[in-house]
């Protein structure tokens, strides 16, 4: 499996986006149905263009499989070339996972 690279910048936000996922803070809320119900473990990264999002987020999938032995990671883009890519850039770095890999893009659902 190839190691990921992460510029200084990019380290620091995989480093904060663990940090949150692993948080034992979490917040309440109420679905659709009323129920009650703790989100702690979700993330939205923004970062500019040309960054690495696709570089950081590949990384978090990686922390999360290597440290998880059953979940779901969501990809959501307003584009399908964003999750496409995403998905190329996971193939590339995520190959020595083997069911968990066919698990990850059976997960992969592109919505536009």
């Amino acid at each position: 499996m190839k190691k990921i690279k992460l510029y200084d910048y990019q380290q620091k936000m995989l480093e904060d986006i663990i940090n949150v996922l692993t948080s034992a803070a979490t917040s309440t809320f109420y679905n659709e149905n009323g129920k009650k119900e703790k989100v702690g473990s979700s993330v939205m990264v923004q970062m500019p263009t040309g960054t690495g999002k696709t570089y950081v987020m590949a990384a978090v999938v990686k922390w999360f499989l290597d440290n998880h032995d059953t979940g779901e990671v969501w990809i959501v883009a307003h584009r399908r070339e964003l999750v496409e890519q995403m998905q190329q850039t996971l193939d590339r770095f995520c190959l020595d996972y083997g069911e968990k890999e066919m698990e990850l893009k059976a997960k992969v659902r592109i919505r536009v």
